[in-house]
């Protein structure tokens, strides 16, 4: 088969398993990025996302730090009249750009066409990266995927023959890059590696990297690291978030280090157990904690020791595109499915090399690998149960009380799902299914004691007449965090009793 029907049947499959998320709801970070943000509502805001002097000083709005992802998100509320809709359909035509272009980078590193495909196919449907395709809040990481491996394969092409129109063009889609999603800085260090590996002697591949580290330098001590600063605050000094600061305790730190990578593992062999939160036991030597420790050191003696070239590259790339997320520097949020977007490709070619190259001695020539064949029928089965999986995962993205029931069910030790979930419920008006959620989390949980839970709850006794439980719970909250906001919402409350009385 040619590369062009190969390209046509990726995007038709990448399209037909993600099809189900059209009829889905806006959810999770949707809220505060699009339904509740009128910034991203008025497409006549745009001209202050590319504003010059905002650069060095954000303006003051949800993600404004990433001027083409919101500006993106603008263009589908004017487009589509802010139904979720037009939302998901750019999210799904993203990804299956993304998948066309990771299948071409595969192909340029001269695998043969079949396989690339396959390993295109299995980067598109899997479940892990289903989480991006399902949140149009999480435009960023489609964005920069696009941008990043666009980058990346015209820098790759080009770079080594004298096409200075190409290099600008590599350029200007590392900015747009950039812009998207800041991680994306770590595509110099890529290229980097990748001049190290390949082309020593390069000159115009070494000053072509300069400058893209430059770049990136400029953005992380100018730009990145001044717009979340926290994060390297988290590195020195004490309870700063979540008590994972090496200040706070090490062993803490280490864990919330080695045990996603651990996840992540297992969520590439195991599909089936991706969920949208995860419980991370980071306080005790736990089997995670160990497998954690085991595949780190696995990965770099693989990295170091690793003589083929391709092996080594795409390590790195998993490696440089991981780092960010990878909670070296504390991350609030320690583990997510949407971090492992642009990981899991180098991830997925390593695993090709080091186990599904023994496809190589079954065919000949072309390799007619999409031929029905006894030997190759595993490799379909997998792909249809990947399929199956992720076609299944999009129905619970529904809306933001269908995914965070489906997180609390499969993860109900976590603290965070419950409360999600509680809050999703409380806020379609399920105020007993709220409060069901609640009194667990407090009987679970005892040690918790925070403002939020009992903010809500006492609103949902409230709302559900027993205003005797809602008012202590009022009062318990207040005393914990005496917000204005919340002591004014208490009053309005006992003045409507009253009026009903």
């Amino acid at each position: 088969m040619k590369i062009k029907g190969y390209a046509i049947i990726l995007f038709l499959a990448i399209v037909f398993t993600y099809s189900n998320t059209l009829f889905n709801q806006f959810t999770n970070e949707d809220e505060y990025l699009i339904t509740n943000n009128s910034f991203v509502q008025d497409i006549e805001n745009a001209k202050e996302l590319f504003n010059p002097k905002h650069f060095l000083n954000p303006i003051p709005i949800l993600n404004g730090a990433r001027p083409l992802t919101v500006f993106s998100l603008m263009l589908d509320h004017h487009i589509y009249s802010g139904k979720p809709l037009g939302f998901h359909l750019t999210n799904i035509l993203i990804h299956s750009l993304n998948v066309l272009l990771v299948f071409a980078l595969f192909l340029l590193f001269k695998t043969p066409p079949g396989h690339s495909f396959f390993m295109a196919l299995l980067y598109g449907i899997h479940p892990l990266v289903g989480e991006v395709v399902n949140v149009p809040g999480f435009r960023a990481d489609l964005l920069m995927g696009f941008f990043a491996l666009s980058s990346l394969l015209v820098f790759l092409k080009y770079a080594s023959v004298r096409n200075i129109r190409a290099i600008i063009v590599g350029l200007i889609l590392f900015l747009f890059a950039v812009f998207s999603k800041e991680t994306s800085i770590m595509l110099s260090l890529i290229l980097f590696s990748y001049m190290l590996i390949y082309q020593r002697k390069n000159s115009k591949l070494k000053v072509l990297t300069g400058l893209l580290v430059i770049i990136s330098g400029f953005f992380v001590f100018s730009y990145w690291l001044g717009r979340y600063a926290y994060k390297a605050h988290g590195l020195f000094y004490v309870s700063i978030l979540d008590g994972i600061s090496p200040m706070d305790s090490i062993f803490n730190y280490l864990g919330a280090v080695f045990v996603p990578i651990f996840m992540y593992f297992r969520n590439i062999f195991f599909p089936f157990m991706v969920n949208f939160e995860y419980q991370l036991n980071i306080g005790t030597l736990s089997i995670a904690y160990i497998f954690g420790i085991i595949l780190t050191i696995l990965f770099f003696c693989s990295l170091i020791f690793a003589k083929d070239k391709k092996i080594k590259f795409f390590l790195l790339f998993t490696l440089f595109f991981y780092l960010p997320a990878s909670n070296i520097i504390p991350l609030h949020n320690t583990l997510s499915d949407r971090y492992f977007y642009l990981p899991l490709i180098g991830m997925i070619y390593v695993i090709y090399r080091f186990t599904w190259g023994v496809l190589d001695k079954f065919s000949a020539g072309e390799r007619k690998i999409l031929g029905i064949k006894l030997k190759l029928f595993p490799l379909y089965i997998v792909l249809t149960f990947l399929m199956i999986i992720s076609f299944n995962r999009n129905f619970t993205f529904y809306d933001t009380s269908s995914l965070y029931k489906r997180a609390f069910l499969r993860a109900p030790e976590n603290p965070r799902s419950a409360f999600n979930y509680a809050m999703a419920a409380h806020k379609e008006g399920s105020y007993l299914e709220s409060t069901i959620v609640l009194e667990h989390f407090t009987r679970t949980w005892p040690r918790i004691d925070a403002a939020g839970v009992w903010h809500i709850l006492g609103r949902n006794y409230f709302y559900l007449g027993d205003f005797e439980k809602g008012i202590m719970y009022f009062k318990r909250a207040i005393r914990i965090e005496p917000r204005d906001e919340m002591i004014e919402e208490f009053g309005q409350l006992l003045s409507e009793i009253d009026y009903q009385g």
